[in-house]
């Protein structure tokens, strides 16, 4: 039997040192160590009720749509990839743009393409406001993605924020037009 030593300050760094539980593996320290995290923190919940636990069913919905879309494209990414996309500021209606991110930082071609699409900003020269406005929420996601994922798929910081601009000026375009006339609302 070793000594493991878990420390929180580190994340979930396990490593053996001299003062510590006696457990017989590392994956035991780790799970050690999860056990006690979490009774620590149901003791404080069920007590103070200061902490509430986060639904995970957001990041089972990313979950999700990165797995279907590397099944569907052939394709698989590490762990660290997957987290790191499971992890991305996106919502429920940014899930099929995030299938497509992880099918192109998995070097599918095609979604390469449709990323290309999604970022030109003359696709927007005929939307509407709600076009408009997904297409801002898209831009946001995409220069998250160019920080993390640096010229993967052809996505870049300036080509995001290009299409955010615009999607901003057509947002800006269909209200003023719809507070002109007010029943093109109805169109």
């Amino acid at each position: 039997m070793h000594r493991y030593f878990f420390n929180f300050r580190k994340g979930d760094e396990v490593s053996r040192d001299r003062i510590g539980m006696h457990l017989p593996n590392l994956d035991a320290a780790r799970s050690e160590a999860l056990h006690a995290w979490r009774h620590a923190a149901l003791r404080y919940w069920s007590v103070d009720g200061w902490l509430e636990v986060e639904s995970i069913q957001p990041l089972l919905v990313r979950l999700d749509a990165v797995r279907d879309s590397l099944h569907h494209a052939r394709r698989t990414l590490g762990l660290a990839d997957i987290w790191k996309l499971v992890q991305a500021p996106v919502d429920e209606d940014g899930a099929p743009l995030l299938g497509t991110l992880a099918a192109a930082v998995a070097g599918d071609k095609p979604q390469q393409t449709v990323l290309g699409w999604i970022l030109d900003p003359r696709r927007l020269d005929s939307a509407g406001l709600e076009e408009a406005e997904q297409a801002a929420r898209e831009a946001s996601i995409l220069r998250w993605f160019a920080l993390q994922y640096p010229g993967v798929g052809g996505v870049t910081i300036e080509r995001a924020a290009a299409l955010e601009e615009a999607a901003a000026a057509r947002v800006v375009r269909e209200l003023r037009a719809e507070i002109e006339d007010p029943t093109t609302a109805l169109r």
